[in-house]
């Protein structure tokens, strides 16, 4: 049901869905498991594309109360999604055709860079059915979009549109349908030119330094700034600014 699609310096990894809840999360998620341990082990690959396929009936599928029952006694850790995307220690570029709501919301807010179609639209609606999210919304989404505009979409499941969610941050940019995928791989191509160990050090700078107290973070930034001074990428980058040339970032 998941595909992985292998470009130069790349993997676009292909869902059926963030939209609807038709399909297999379980399925899904082992799927995920398995590709985000390919990509880790495949030093060409410097970035990920997530995206979909969106071709299922303009309808929703599953409820989010029955696919809690499909997954009725199941450690918390098997069942969420998100998890697989911490593990991937590369940039992750986000493209949604149509939108994403419920597990396919929760997923995407664990992506770097997020961009969406004018056609989408989001929603958190696990409050509808009495429920609380699962898979880091309560705590991912206040951070991406702040304490206010989270409770918001939280506390009433409202569906927002695409222009709402780019201006309260949700997503970086709106793009028109067709030229989506174009332009999202325009920023992956652009990631490919970057330091990969410069990125990493940069990923995990905000993402754990967002958890912690600000006097700890900027220690833990500025340790991870003299370590990048012992890579070869430190190296490679002033020669080759000497030398008047592009610079080949090995990732070492």
């Amino acid at each position: 049901m998941v595909r992985l699609q292998k470009e130069s310096g790349y993997a676009i990894i292909i869902l059926p869905s963030l939209l609807y809840f038709d399909h297999d999360l379980l399925r899904i998620r082992d799927e995920l498991t398995d590709l985000s341990e390919e990509i880790e082990a495949d030093d060409e690959i410097r970035a990920v594309l997530l995206t979909a396929e969106e071709k299922l009936p303009d309808e929703r599928g599953k409820t989010l109360r029955e696919i809690l029952i499909a997954m009725d006694g199941l450690p918390i850790e098997r069942i969420r999604f998100s998890e697989i995307f911490r593990k991937i220690d590369r940039p992750v570029v986000a493209a949604i055709p149509k939108g994403a709501w419920g597990p396919g919301a929760e997923l995407i807010l664990w992506c770097d860079i997020r961009m969406a179609s004018y056609e989408s639209t989001f929603c958190f609606p696990h409050v509808l059915e009495g429920l609380t999210p699962w898979d880091g919304a309560t705590q991912r989404l206040p951070r991406i979009v702040g304490m206010s505009s989270a409770l918001e979409l939280l506390l009433t499941g409202k569906v927002v549109d695409a222009n709402e969610a780019e201006r309260i941050g949700l997503v970086n940019r709106v793009v028109e349908r067709e030229k989506l995928l174009e332009e999202a791989i325009d920023i992956v191509n652009g990631l490919l030119n970057k330091s990969p160990t410069a990125l990493r050090f940069i990923r995990e700078a905000v993402c754990e330094g967002v958890e912690i107290p600000m006097n700890q973070a900027l220690r833990m930034e500025g340790d991870l700034y003299l370590l990048l001074y012992t890579t070869k990428d430190r190296e490679e980058g002033i020669k080759a600014f000497r030398e008047r040339r592009k610079p080949y970032f090995s990732g070492k």
